[in-house]
């Protein structure tokens, strides 16, 4: 290769004493400039790394230097720049899970990355968790996922993990983030693309239980120097059975049996377009669609006693279904501003969803011989505004970071209520209701962090955020107004010894808000004598949140935690004769302190594992004084395994299992459960194809079961969800890309991302 431009290498000049006075780059031509005073420099031509030229050059005045030739053994038709990353990385404010470091992500989808990810817990229905917190909040590029239940697990299916650079767990969030939850938040970052053109891929899953179900899953993208687009498109047709039991046992007591099958149909779309507008600037959209149809049809037996004599026998045979189109809708706009890495970003956001419940009851008394035909037809609107903008300043002392949001919620549900005689429908005005619901939420905050020294790190945050809810109930005309303001102070010290040694304190306090449906006074029926209901009166509840965290080589992560829970709320179930009510109160605070340990490593070189133990001890004070207060010890461990069978890695055996002990919290006890997973993954045609067959609760052990604890009866169930399957997923990728480099007019510090 003779006289060939070498395009965009690094061009440097130093002056005495190898002092950096000036630094450049050549252009497609291979043509360069440089500025400097009279005398003597060093020039240096560096590609990637590798020094291209290194020689002495006078200046005196306005010269050419001529042609400079460089040996051709020292340029590269292709260099790939990397950075080996550990397993996991602690940083000041999250736990970091490198998931291009494992063998076991790879090839699936985000939801099977997170379910591996160390703190993260995915349940059998895709519902996702931190280890002693609960559900999360989920960020895609740190970007809120306004999605919950299906929605949201089936969006996860349609991301791949090859896909994914790193999932970020933060289970004390800093002040940029909302403090709405009293759990964490979990950040799953995408890889940036560095190359252009086209590519994609397909994917299919069958899933066989009872029943057999499907998904198909494709995406597309696009990208080029300035602009990258993406497609995603989902369907979902699957079955269950699920069988319930409870029993209420006091001096009024209930037998509930309930066998159900579910069916879950739904359609999503996902698009994505972000632009370059120039040098120090972007622009994005981000658009979901979903519509799911859901039906179930059941058969509930419930029996009542009064003293151990049986007052009543209700069979009730119901069919519901309900549809929900949702549509989520981002903007954003990113500027750099100067060369310090000052930012300012600005976003807006607009959720709906529209479920639309339709309910058709038939009960018979056994003993009284009396019937009720009843119809259920419910619509609920949610919608949700916000709009927020964020300003980074890195300044010597300190980096920091402020911003301002503003979030709008509204809700209008219509509940009708219909007694059938004969042909007719004939409303039952008192167990119908309108119910109008708005909420206004303004926030603001400001945080600061910075190094101390080598080995200490340390940021402070504090947040403001100020609500006004108002609630009224048009056919009852109550209404229900309420305000509340409350500073959130949070702070992390973080101090690193060394490469292998981590320590992290944090602090945070957090607010968990009443959803819609918690406020809603209306009666939701699932038979003519069994209903839940919202409570307006419902106030928030608070968590001071404490933890001492340790990392180990990238591979060993404890954590030593402790929650203040005050004011907390959930639903509570009450017998009087043959109505059974279910409401949502504010009845308990409780502490919790915790170790959570966790390892990740190969073992041998074919050999990787993730596993994890979780130990607790809980104590609850009730302030309602019909309820039991329980305390004591809970514990939980889990182990992931995938062994690679060829020198080649494209064979695998994926053994997993996870088993929760039994938990004590607020008046409740929940029983054990756990799961035993196994099975093979493969790649296949140079790992365009990926295959996988997994057998999931193999010995039947997801099971829900618990008590509930009151003065005058005692509660328990025992319910089972259909959680036994085996999967079959195909995964086939296709497209072709060229490195952006190979591209005209690419500029030279896109280097810079391999640091």
């Amino acid at each position: 290769m003779k006289n060939i431009p070498i395009q965009y290498a690094s061009v440097k000049l130093y002056g005495a004493q190898d002092v950096l006075t000036y630094m450049g780059a050549t252009d497609s031509l291979g043509i360069f400039k440089i500025n400097g005073k009279s005398g003597k420099y060093k020039l240096r031509i560096e590609q990637f790394g590798t020094m291209l030229s290194d020689k002495v050059i006078e200046l005196n005045q306005d010269s050419v230097l001529g042609d400079i030739y460089i040996d051709n053994t020292k340029q590269l038709e292709t260099v790939v720049i990397e950075k080996k990353l550990p397993l996991l990385e602690r940083k000041v404010d999250r736990l970091v899970f490198n998931v291009d470091r494992s063998a076991a992500a790879s090839g699936g989808s985000a939801l099977e990355a997170l379910s591996i990810t160390p703190l993260v817990k995915v349940d059998e229905g895709g519902g996702i968790g931190i280890v002693g917190k609960g559900s999360v909040s989920v960020m895609v590029n740190e970007r809120i996922v306004h999605m919950s239940g299906t929605e949201l697990s089936n969006y996860l299916r349609s991301l791949r993990s090859d896909d994914i650079a790193r999932i970020e767990v933060l289970t004390v969030p800093p002040a940029k983030y909302e403090v709405q939850g009293n759990s964490g938040m979990i950040n799953i970052q995408l890889k940036r693309s560095t190359k252009s053109g086209f590519d994609g891929y397909v994917s299919s899953r069958a899933l066989q239980n009872s029943y057999l179900g499907i998904a198909e899953f494709l995406g597309l993208n696009y990208s080029n120097e300035n602009l990258v687009t993406t497609f995603k498109a989902s369907y979902f047709n699957d079955r269950n059975r699920a069988a319930e039991n409870f029993q209420n046992l006091g001096h009024y007591s209930s037998f509930g049996h309930t066998r159900r099958k579910d069916s879950y149909k739904g359609l999503g779309l996902n698009f994505g377009v972000d632009y370059k507008l120039g040098k120090n600037s972007k622009i994005g959209l981000i658009y979901n669609l979903g519509m799911d149809n859901d039906q179930k049809a059941i058969t509930e037996h419930n029996r009542y006693e009064s003293d151990e004599v049986m007052t009543n026998s209700m069979d009730t045979e119901s069919q519901h279904g309900r549809k929900t189109p949702s549509h989520t809708l981002n903007l954003y706009y990113d500027l750099n501003l100067g060369k310090q890495g000052d930012k300012l970003s600005f976003s807006t956001n607009y959720y709906a969803r529209s479920p639309r419940n339709k309910v058709n009851l038939y009960t018979v008394d056994s003993i009284t011989d009396s019937v009720s035909d009843v119809y259920n037809d419910s619509e609920v609107r949610y919608r949700i505004w916000s709009t927020q903008g964020d300003l980074v300043l890195p300044r010597s002392f300190a980096k920091l970071e402020m911003g301002l949001k503003y979030t709008r919620f509204k809700n209008n549900s219509s509940v009708g209520y219909f007694n059938r005689i004969g042909s007719e429908l004939v409303i039952d005005a008192s167990r119908s209701n309108l119910f109008d619901y708005s909420e206004v939420n303004y926030a603001t905050y400001v945080s600061a962090s910075r190094n101390l020294g080598d080995l200490w790190s340390l940021q402070l945050g504090l947040r403001y955020e100020y609500s006004r809810v108002d609630g009224l109930s048009i056919s009852t005309g109550n209404r229900n107004v309420s305000n509340y303001g409350k500073l959130f102070p949070n702070a992390f010290i973080n101090y690193k010894p060394s490469a292998d040694h981590s320590f992290t304190l944090s602090y945070s306090e957090r607010i968990d808000r009443p959803g819609f449906r918690e406020l809603d006074p209306f009666r939701w029926y699932s038979t003519p004598n069994n209903y839940s209901t919202g409570n307006p009166q419902l106030r928030p509840s608070y968590s001071h949140n404490f933890e001492l965290s340790y990392l180990l080589k990238g591979r060993f992560s404890s954590s030593l935690y402790y929650q203040l829970t005050l004011d907390g709320y959930k639903q509570v179930s009450r017998l009087n004769k043959i109505d059974q009510v279910s409401i949502y109160e504010n009845f308990f605070d409780r502490n919790t302190y915790g170790l959570n340990l966790t390892y990740a490593d190969k073992l041998l070189p074919w050999w990787e594992s993730n596993n994890a133990v979780d130990l607790s001890y809980s104590t609850s004070r009730v302030h309602l004084a019909e309820m039991l207060a329980q305390s004591g010890a809970g514990a939980s461990f889990s182990t992931s395994n995938t062994m690679s069978l060829n020198k080649d890695k494209t064979y695998f055996i994926l053994t997993n299992y996870w088993m929760n002990l039994p938990s004590k919290r607020g008046n409740s006890i929940s029983r054990s459960r756990g799961a035993f997973q196994i099975g093979v993954k493969s790649f296949l045609f140079e790992k365009k194809l990926t295959a996988s067959l997994v057998a999931n609760d193999v010995f039947k052990q997801l099971k829900g079961k618990g008590d509930n604890y009151f003065q005058d009866n005692l509660q328990s169930f025992n319910n089972y969800y259909d959680a036994r399957n085996v999967t079959l997923s195909l995964v086939y990728k296709f497209g072709k890309k060229t490195n952006k480099n190979k591209v005209k007019n690419v500029d030279f510090k896109e280097v810079s991302r391999a640091d």
